[in-house]
């Protein structure tokens, strides 16, 4: 029974050096200051941009793109960087960047060179700041207002649907998160 206890201890002590972790993270720390749940804003960061591990973990990544759906998991900033201009100069527009898919068609404003999004803070920053605009656009409605950083701010029911779809994705893995981390 001692040894079970034992083993209940470490497991809740290391759950809780995680959650710390996180907590004292760029998530936690950029999370409080925009009023942010820390767990949701890394779903967020994974839903986006997770990029699975040599050891068969999984994280969100810093250099992830998203050209008109197509995927890219550059390996260094240079080729995030090469990668990023080749897709600008075929005129694509709608393109995701770093590790809260920042789209630069609807948000690249935000920064002053669409390059800084491959930094991680800045990129953590301004996607909080975007999540913090879509839960505040839905006061009565969190898992709306998860989905509108994804589905954006329109009404009609496909929009609504993916909204609706992505939130409940979010608030399941923040809940997980939580649950992991022993939060």
């Amino acid at each position: 029974m001692q040894k079970i206890l034992l083993i209940f201890y470490l497991v809740s002590l290391s759950a809780n050096a995680y959650s710390n972790a996180l907590i004292n993270s760029n998530w936690g720390k950029i999370a409080a200051e925009k009023g942010l749940d820390p767990f949701e804003l890394y779903a967020v960061s994974l839903m986006e941009s997770s990029k699975y591990s040599a050891n068969n973990t999984i994280a969100p990544w810093p250099l992830a793109i998203n050209a008109a759906g197509t995927a890219i998991i550059p390996r260094n900033r240079g080729d995030a960087l090469n990668a990023l201009a080749r897709e600008l100069e075929k005129g694509i527009t709608s393109i995701d960047v770093g590790l809260m898919q920042i789209n630069i068609k609807w948000n690249g404003h935000r920064v002053s060179d669409i390059r800084n999004l491959f930094d991680p803070e800045v990129n953590l920053r301004v996607g909080a700041d975007i999540l913090a605009e879509a839960i505040r656009s839905e006061p009565h409605d969190k898992t709306l207002g998860l989905g509108r950083y994804h589905a954006g701010y329109g009404n009609e029911p496909d929009r609504l649907a993916r909204a609706y779809a992505y939130g409940r994705r979010i608030s399941r893995i923040a809940k997980k998160l939580r649950q992991y981390f022993g939060d």
